[in-house]
């Protein structure tokens, strides 16, 4: 039987239609809120095909979407989490109305901005993490600009830390341009 027959894991697909996390639709099946062809679904590694119907709380679920993949810019401010303990604002309360179920690429801290890829697709996030795991060889780049005391040699600097693919920092010395602020 090839892996397309046989279907994919119920608690996986049901992540990817965007109803739960994985983990939130394994405990949703040990509370029996899901079922597969009118059947209680008792064990989160049943499989499903297309062909099967897919009932969560009575409500029947749609296949998933096809694999998107979006660039965000978060702010700094913002938590890279779903569910924030502490009741902090959260990137994926930030966005827009309508946007379906999506996870980071990765994480940005609570300080800082940039770049944060976000997908409907757990596995093809999990291949773009960057971890010595996945094989993949990655540079990341950071700069920190700070004021030194006045009558210091050569302020104001840049340090810019370069990560390569070993995780490594190579930190570099610049001059930054501009003028201490006020």
């Amino acid at each position: 039987m090839t892996q397309e027959s046989r279907g994919e894991r119920i608690a996986k697909w049901l992540g990817r239609t965007g109803v739960a996390s994985r983990r939130d639709a394994e405990r949703m099946i040990e509370e029996g809120r899901v079922k597969l062809n009118n059947q209680p679904v008792t064990h989160p590694a049943t499989f499903v095909t297309s062909s099967d119907l897919v009932q969560v709380d009575g409500k029947v679920v749609e296949q998933p979407q096809r694999t998107r993949l979006w660039r965000y810019h978060k702010p700094d401010g913002l938590v890279t989490t779903h569910k924030d303990p502490e009741g902090r604002p959260t990137v994926f309360a930030s966005l827009p109305e309508g946007m379906p179920r999506v996870i980071s690429v990765g994480r940005l801290d609570l300080n800082s901005e940039g770049l944060l890829l976000l997908t409907n697709d757990g596995e093809l996030a999990r291949r773009l993490e960057l971890r010595p795991t996945a094989g993949c060889a990655a540079t990341v780049s950071a700069c920190l600009v700070w004021w030194m005391r006045p009558g210091w040699p050569h302020w104001p600097k840049a340090a810019c830390l370069t990560a390569y693919g070993t995780g490594r920092l190579k930190p570099d010395l610049i001059p930054a341009k501009g003028t201490m602020p006020g």
